[in-house]
């Protein structure tokens, strides 16, 4: 079943960011790491741990449609940089942690599902003030993805700490998102884009509240 689950999230490259990690399925345990050359450079290790988040998050929901148990540990040893998580097959009798983000009401109004999400993982989503200068920093990220700067509501995920830990929970959050959109029509035109640029995200910092670290741009 594992092999099936990777084998499906690799045929989805761009999305999971398949170039920055790695993975080893030894039976019925599946362990992802951190590609050596996304390692050193500490703006790309960040964005290989949102990916891996996105990978673990999309292994969760696979599992659960295929009524199979999980469990993952992600362990300790962020910091150095290297193996970041075990996924385990359970036996039947074993009892599988439930995760209230696989069973989330998505009928609700679209910004409070987001924040509701967000919440989920001790995060929070902010929306962007009216400023010049952050009109400023978010026509310089729209244009790394050469998107217009239309009428939509500018909104960041933003954490209080800036850790491995909180980047991958991004991850999580990120592809919990895509996937409602998939699962629910009701759910449509939200765009996220990464922040992969220090100065990006040390500049919206100034702009932020109660969670200072910004993470990922959304527009809905």
């Amino acid at each position: 079943m594992l092999i099936s689950i990777m084998e499906n999230i690799c045929e989805n490259a761009d999305r999971y960011g398949k170039h920055q990690w790695l993975f080893r399925i030894t039976g019925p345990v599946l362990e992802i790491c951190v590609q050596s050359g996304y390692q050193k450079d500490p703006e790309q290790f960040r964005q290989a741990l949102i990916s891996i988040g996105q990978v673990l998050q999309a292994v969760e929901s696979m599992a659960l449609r295929h009524n199979e148990k999980i469990r993952i540990k992600i362990l300790p040893s962020l910091l150095e940089r290297h193996l970041v998580a075990i996924v385990r097959l359970q036996n039947n009798n074993e009892e599988a942690s439930k995760d209230d983000i696989n069973f989330i009401n998505p009928d609700q109004p679209v910004l409070k599902l987001l924040k509701t999400i967000a919440s989920l993982y001790g995060m929070n989503l902010e929306e962007m003030p009216q400023k010049d200068q952050v009109s400023v920093v978010l026509n310089e990220i729209l244009a790394e993805f050469s998107t217009e700067s239309h009428d939509k509501q500018n909104l960041v995920l933003c954490s209080k700490t800036d850790n491995p830990f909180i980047w991958l929970k991004t991850g999580y959050w990120k592809e919990r998102v895509l996937q409602l959109q998939v699962e629910h029509l009701s759910i449509s035109g939200i765009e996220i884009y990464k922040l992969h640029c220090m100065d990006f995200r040390s500049r919206l910092n100034k702009h932020l509240s109660d969670c200072p670290f910004p993470q990922l741009l959304i527009r809905v």
